[in-house]
């Protein structure tokens, strides 16, 4: 195997979500399901999962970047 040189500079992981829903589910201000519903994120839709705290996600998805 033959190592080829490497131009990249940074790098940075991007974590994929999908969603597999019935429907659709609530993209909310923060992690608490009394938070503001901000957006959703429809059956199939992507986003991409920023951090990760006791269970709730924080995404990415279009114009909407919220926990």
């Amino acid at each position: 195997m033959q190592k080829l040189p490497c131009r990249l500079l940074s790098c940075q992981l991007l974590f994929l979500c999908i969603a597999k829903v019935d429907n659709y589910v609530n993209v909310r201000k923060g992690p608490d399901e009394n938070e503001e519903v901000v957006g959703k994120l429809y059956d199939k839709s992507a986003g991409h999962v920023l951090e990760e705290t006791d269970g709730w996600y924080k995404i990415s998805s279009g114009s909407i970047e919220e926990g």
